[in-house]
């Protein structure tokens, strides 16, 4: 059987703005230039995965800034959108994006397949719920995608579906159930990459691996009070994969 490797940058949260205003008294722009830089020093990286709120904003221009700072490194990158984003604004791009947005992509034999997990609410249009959820239109688009592949797949998503504990259990997926029991029947599927939580954790179950990224804007901690900032965890990961083994690094900004 053919060794199928690959090394992953997985960020998230970035909460970038138009403005560049601080976000919760940080400056994001400057913990994403940070972010690059020390992305810029690490070798043999096969593509970067943004799991999720890119824009604080949802502006066009916020959209373009990252596009081009990511793609700055000449590798694949692939995005899915978080609760922060425009969804409308930030697919409407997907179709000039130099990053892979919309649609799966095959890198070294493993397929990465970004979901979109965002809940619009219906009372305050252009606004998002922070809980997310996946519709059957999604569920469809995820069986279509996993059925008759045979290369292993990691799914790329915003919401966790494993409850992370503390105060971060309101920020799950509203119907984990559902999407936990879908995913468990699909062999190929190996790894879980989402965001959301702006804490670090990785679970296993299913035979699968789950693993969330620390935000590269600001960190929360699940056992500080609610939305108390945990300062110095902000960061990104280093995933290495041998065949279906998942070696995580943090990498601290």
């Amino acid at each position: 059987m053919r060794e199928m490797n690959m090394r992953i940058i997985h960020m998230s949260d970035l909460h970038l703005t138009s403005d560049k205003h601080p976000i919760w008294g940080v400056d994001t722009y400057k913990q994403f230039v940070k972010a690059l830089n020390l992305i810029g020093s690490i070798h043999d990286v096969d593509c970067i995965v943004v799991s999720g709120d890119i824009a604080d904003d949802g502006n066009l221009l916020t959209y373009q800034y990252a596009d081009d700072m990511l793609n700055s490194f000449s590798i694949p990158v692939l995005w899915c959108p978080g609760n922060h984003d425009n969804i409308d604004t930030l697919f409407a791009f997907a179709k000039s994006s130099k990053s892979i947005i919309e649609n799966p992509v095959t890198i070294n034999g493993i397929q990465l397949i970004p979901l979109n997990t965002v809940a619009p609410d219906e009372n305050c249009p252009n606004l998002n719920r922070s809980r997310g959820v996946l519709f059957e239109n999604d569920f469809q688009y995820l069986r279509k995608n996993i059925l008759g592949q045979d290369n292993p797949s990691i799914l790329i998503m915003h919401h966790p579906s494993i409850d992370p504990g503390g105060w971060m259990t309101n920020k799950i997926l509203k119907n984990r159930e559902l999407f936990n029991d879908t995913i468990q029947h699909y062999r190929n599927i190996f790894l879980i990459l989402y965001g959301h939580i702006h804490y670090h954790m990785i679970h296993k179950q299913y035979g699968k691996t789950f693993v969330s990224a620390p935000s590269v804007g600001f960190a929360f901690n699940k056992d500080f009070p609610k939305y108390e900032l945990d300062k110095g965890q902000e960061g990104f990961l280093i995933i290495d994969i041998e065949n279906r083994n998942v070696d995580v690094q943090i990498v601290k900004i």
